[in-house]
């Protein structure tokens, strides 16, 4: 009866690790898409900044669109 008592015991220690596992987890991917969306917000800032540059292929000078 003891060895199943010690049984039981190990096996909800294990439960609450991965509970708390699986919590650390959910925080990070929160963390992650938060980040992924402030690069994509930076990514578009970025993207319309470089498209008022324009580059003169003949003779290989850019240049700012007024």
């Amino acid at each position: 009866m003891e060895g199943q008592a010690q049984g039981a015991q190990q096996i909800n220690e294990a439960m609450m690790q991965l509970r708390d596992t699986s919590e650390q987890t959910a925080d990070s991917l929160k963390e992650i898409n938060q980040a992924i969306e402030l690069l994509k917000e930076v990514a578009q800032i970025l993207s319309e900044g470089i498209s008022r540059f324009k580059v003169n292929s003949s003779k290989h000078k850019a240049y700012v669109e007024a």
